[in-house]
C-alpha cells in the first residue's frame, strides 16, 4: 500500500502467481532449492512483467522515457 499510496507504479510479482495453484507454484514455478525461479518461473514472470507495461501503454522506449522524465518531476516536486 505504500507505493499506491505514493501514486507509484509498480510491479508486485506475487501477482503474477495468484492464477497458478500453489503446489503447481511451488514445484514447477521454482528451482528445487526453491529460491529462484526456473526456466518456467522466468518465463511466467516475464510474461506478466510484458502484460503489465502493455498495460500501461510503455512498449515503446519513447513512451518509458516520456513516463519516467514525468515521474522524475513528480517525485521531486
Amino acid at each position: 500500500d505504500y507505493f499506491r499510496n505514493k501514486g507509484y507504479r509498480f510491479l508486485d510479482m506475487q501477482d503474477a502467481l495468484t492464477p497458478y495453484p500453489a503446489d503447481y507454484v511451488r514445484h514447477s514455478l521454482f528451482t528445487e532449492f526453491g529460491r529462484h525461479y526456473n526456466a518456467v518461473g522466468n518465463t511466467v514472470m516475464a510474461k506478466y512483467i510484458i502484460s503489465r507495461l502493455k498495460g500501461w501503454d510503455l512498449m515503446d522506449p519513447a513512451k518509458l522515457g516520456q513516463a519516467a522524465q514525468a515521474e522524475r518531476e513528480r517525485i521531486s516536486h
